[in-house]
């Protein structure tokens, strides 16, 4: 599970408003792993919805392959990228 325990229960309790990527994918979200390019990443998943470029608060270029469009609840998916490398990923059910 993407969002674990806490995620699949949340999920139950508040309606969901997320909007993803066009080419995102689940299954492909998985398929990311530490240490792939920037570009095996656009190849599984497509451009993302927003990048992020680093800045003083952050050193790596942050892919966004989801939002909420209401500003409320939402299924996170996010990759963290430095000089084209993935360094993390990040996924989980944002309860607003």
């Amino acid at each position: 599970m993407l969002d674990g325990l806490d995620g699949l229960f949340w999920s139950l309790g508040f309606k969901e408003d997320t909007v993803y990527s066009p080419k995102y994918s689940d299954n492909a979200f998985k398929q990311i792993n530490i240490g792939m390019s920037e570009a095996e990443v656009k190849r599984l998943l497509g451009e993302p919805i927003e990048t992020y470029p680093p800045d003083k608060w952050r050193d790596s270029k942050s892919l966004r392959y989801s939002h909420s469009p209401g500003d409320t609840h939402y299924r996170i998916r996010n990759i963290n990228v430095k000089d084209g490398i993935v360094i993390s990923k990040y996924s989980e059910f944002y309860v607003d």
